[in-house]
């Protein structure tokens, strides 16, 4: 693995472990439950979309696949009541197996293909126009989304992330 990847593949990893642990205790319906008086997103939705990323983020590493969620969780899918959403199970494996062929690709990666400048059309806000930047990006909209999970976890009463992550 690329040396220069090493820091974005650590919060990846960390986000790996992470995103599974913030889904417990949740009822199936509090997992659909949306935010904001159903304005917002339901924890299901966020990780469920988080897990959509994932399979973009294998295809930026030079390994696309067949994203099977895309039209319903994918960068413009707006959440709904969650009558349709699969399982909080059933996210967790998907992730777990997106997850495992995402850190098998980021090994094989060299420092010149990190340093790859991004091409012209691509529209992510990373501030290094570089494959790393653009891998940067994409783990903090990871961190992002799991921040707001862990924030509905306290607001529907189960203990907070940052005390599961001590246990």
């Amino acid at each position: 693995m690329s040396d220069l990847l090493k820091p974005v593949v650590d919060t990846f990893l960390t986000n790996t472990r992470v995103l599974p642990m913030a889904l417990e205790d949740f009822s199936p319906a509090d997992a659909v439950r949306r935010s904001g008086g159903d304005q917002g997103n339901s924890p299901i939705f966020l990780a469920a979309h988080l897990t959509t990323v994932r399979y973009n983020i294998l295809a930026m590493a030079g390994q696309p696949e067949e994203n099977p969620w895309w039209e319903r969780f994918g960068a413009t899918a707006v959440c709904t009541d969650g009558a349709d959403y699969p399982s909080v199970a059933e996210v967790v494996d998907a992730w777990k197996a997106i997850s495992d062929k995402l850190h098998a690709a980021f090994d094989g990666f060299d420092d010149a293909q990190a340093m790859q400048a991004l091409s012209e059309d691509n529209r992510l806000p990373a501030v290094e126009r570089t494959q790393r930047g653009a891998f940067g990006f994409m783990a903090w909209h990871e961190t992002y989304h799991i921040g707001q999970i862990a924030m509905l976890r306290t607001a529907y009463g189960l203990p907070g992330l940052t005390t599961k992550m001590r246990r």
